[in-house]
């Protein structure tokens, strides 16, 4: 009794339970199950899927809902079709075509469906005066032209990376300055509504996901400034060091960055895969890394300090002190201060090495607390963050990249070498070892790996490094 697949328009990977789960919950899941087993003619199943699946649909695409919202003729036409059909299922049980021992179960899940249409009906004859109300309040701080619910953008911002859907936002709201943020974070509390924060839209964990059906987006994509880069003096590093530093907004891509960084023969390290579109506030958000981790580290090596945007807090300023302008090694202890906007130390946080990442695999993803370090690695789940100040590495004068190609029964050989190259290298910030990479051979086949040995089978693995 699984994987049925009778709710009509779903062309999606959910099947007919985990759309059912979703709109009335696993309860009516079971009493539906129940009643499939048992059914005969099937007349009042398919009228019962028909409904559930128009649930599901304008819950899944905004057009549609649009559309019953602006035409009047089509919304009359789309409820009394939904009345009429749980009518005959509801006489089908009064007529005895249900049998007795169902007839209970057929009847509270018809009044369901009734509760659900009464509550679609309300929402959707709603929907313009809740959303005059949230442009009105909203607009007040970013303009009503940035508080969009337009169907395009809010079907583009019910997903991230990971392509899990579960709402639609109730809107899409785009601040162009950081004090905006705190300002529009009291407005949507005010209006009983959720965040949640989006910058390139590119995570893989879900963060960027409404999930709940009263959630508004955050979108960072026009927090886009990036300033000078500035060399600083820093008392701990003694008064002849001067450090490079590049002071970015949540919205700013990651490549630019990079770019700025390079266009002074400068490296700004933080460089995940998904550079060319991931933003700075994700980056923080995510604690991201990428190939010169290795040498560099993930954002949290290589944060000077960081703006963030907490409910009933206002806009916040957490900045690393004695910063060693390195990756952080398991024995160091790393110390934050967060400061309020009139420069008041409100806490510190201190963190050894071995809680930001654990020894022999780096990046530690389980420990989302950090002691209660605001942002970083928390998903969006505690606060808007809004810019980043980031320290910058001299770029080496020449880069050698080279690939080694494995073949054979398994992955023993190149596990052996890319263990002996990392062994070579104690890291101290110093070292030629930039990135380290390999392919397995599902992901050799996938990206269409071109080898170049002069061999007819795939290799098992090819392993990149870079000096």
């Amino acid at each position: 009794m699984k994987n049925y697949r009778e709710i009509p328009y779903n062309f999606t990977s959910a099947d007919d339970k985990l759309i059912i789960n979703l709109l009335f919950g696993a309860g009516v899941w079971e009493d539906l199950e129940e009643l499939r087993s048992q059914r005969i003619t099937g007349r009042s199943a398919r009228l019962v899927m028909r409904f559930m699946g128009d649930l599901f649909i304008l819950r899944r695409n905004p057009f549609l809902f649009q559309e019953l919202i602006d035409s009047p003729l089509r919304r009359r036409k789309f409820i009394k079709t939904a009345t009429e059909d749980l009518d005959v299922i509801e006489t089908a049980v009064k007529i005895g075509q249900v049998g007795k021992d169902r007839s209970g179960k057929v009847i509270n899940l018809v009044k369901m469906c009734r509760s659900r249409l009464c509550e679609l009906k309300k929402e959707i004859t709603g929907a313009p005066a809740a959303r005059g109300r949230m442009q009105k309040k909203l607009g007040a701080v970013i303009g009503k032209e940035n508080v969009r619910f337009d169907p395009f953008t809010l079907i583009s911002h019910a997903t991230d990376a990971t392509d899990w859907r579960l709402f639609l936002p109730l809107a899409v709201l785009r601040p162009s300055r950081e004090e905006q943020v705190p300002l529009m974070m009291q407005a949507v509390a005010e209006l009983g509504l959720k965040i949640i924060p989006r910058g390139g839209g590119t995570g893989l964990t879900g963060g960027a996901v409404p999930v709940t059906n009263n959630c508004v987006i955050f979108n960072t994509e026009r927090l886009t400034r990036i300033h000078e880069i500035a060399y600083r003096e820093f008392p701990h590093l003694g008064a002849d060091v001067k450090v490079p530093v590049l002071k970015v907004e949540a919205g700013v891509v990651t490549a630019d960055a990079m770019a700025c960084a390079a266009s002074h023969n400068l490296v700004f390290a933080t460089d995940p895969t998904s550079a060319w579109a991931s933003t700075i506030g994700g980056n923080i958000a995510e604690n991201a890394g990428g190939k010169t981790a290795v040498l560099w580290g993930t954002a949290i090596d290589n944060i000077l300090s960081y703006t963030i945007a907490m409910p009933g807090k206002g806009l916040l300023t957490v900045k690393r002190i004695n910063h060693p302008m390195r990756k952080i090694l398991p024995d160091n202890i790393l110390r934050f201060q967060v400061i309020d906007g009139n420069a008041r130390i409100l806490r510190e946080v201190e963190l050894s090495g071995a809680e930001i990442r654990k020894k022999g695999l780096w990046k530690d993803i389980t420990n989302k607390a950090l002691k209660g370090l605001p942002g970083f690695q928390k998903e969006g789940t505690d606060g808007v963050i809004t810019s980043g100040e980031f320290v910058l590495y001299q770029a080496y004068e020449k880069k050698i990249t080279f690939c080694l190609e494995f073949y054979g029964k398994d992955m023993d050989e190149a596990s052996r070498v890319i263990v002996k190259i990392s062994e070579e290298f104690v890291n101290e910030g110093q070292e030629a070892l930039m990135a380290l990479e390999h392919f397995d051979e599902e992901y050799i086949g996938a990206i269409k790996y071109k080898f170049k040995a002069a061999r007819s089978e795939r290799p098992k693995a090819v392993f990149l490094s870079i000096w």
